[in-house]
């Protein structure tokens, strides 16, 4: 068994710092296990290499910690007790109510200054113009598609009505033939029927009107 009450030698501290660094700290049975650090540790114990490996190495800790806490009493923040040290009540808020002051008004703070946010407006307002150009361009497309529709919609209805003048018109031919001159009857259908087709490009109310004029001669035979 050791002494942990005997003050370790310079040989001793030198076996200890040399099995640390050689099995690690905490495998204090393996150091006094080595043959070559057994003889100089012959005298300690597993638990007092712990105690010594952990305790600090600075020779002066104790010195430096005894100056540190008389400064700390003269400084008024440690108050010494026979053999100890206490922290003075007025740094824990437990001074007497009559010793108490009224707390010093807390300076006024100045108000915290916003974060600027112009760059934030402007990517706000650039987007916000950008999708109103686009629902923009959007509506005015739909709008002409619209009235595409209603243009094709009306060029349908026109090529109906052509057609049906047409076939009027020669079921009247048809009749015509047994009655009148066959050859006026003939010629002026022929220039009825060599009519230039509608086109998209091309009025259909005058051709309408053709039609029409047409059908009346051939009516008055």
């Amino acid at each position: 068994m050791g002494n942990q009450k005997q003050k370790w030698t310079a040989e001793e501290e030198e076996a200890l710092q040399v099995g640390v660094q050689r099995y690690g700290a905490g495998k204090w049975k393996n150091i006094l296990r080595d043959p070559e650090l057994q003889p100089k540790l012959i005298s300690r114990s597993n638990i007092d290499l712990k105690h010594k490996h952990d305790l600090p190495q600075n020779p002066n800790f104790r010195k430096t910690l005894g100056s540190k806490l008389r400064r700390l009493v003269s400084q008024g923040k440690l108050e010494k007790v026979q053999n100890g040290y206490k922290i003075k009540d007025t740094l824990i808020g437990t001074k007497p109510a009559d010793d108490t002051q009224p707390p010093a008004p807390k300076e006024e703070m100045d108000p915290p200054v916003p974060p600027k946010t112009s760059a934030y407006d402007d990517a706000m307002r650039e987007a916000a113009e950008t999708v109103a150009i686009r629902i923009a361009d959007a509506e005015h497309k739909s709008f002409l598609a619209a009235a595409a529709v209603k243009e094709v919609e009306r060029y349908a209805k026109f090529d109906e009505e052509n057609d049906a003048m047409l076939k009027f018109a020669e079921e009247l031919l048809e009749k015509c033939k047994f009655g009148g001159t066959a050859s006026s009857v003939e010629e002026r259908f022929a220039l009825l029927k060599l009519t230039p087709p509608l086109t998209p490009d091309r009025e259909f109310k005058p051709l309408r009107l053709d039609f029409r004029q047409s059908v009346h001669n051939l009516t008055t035979l």
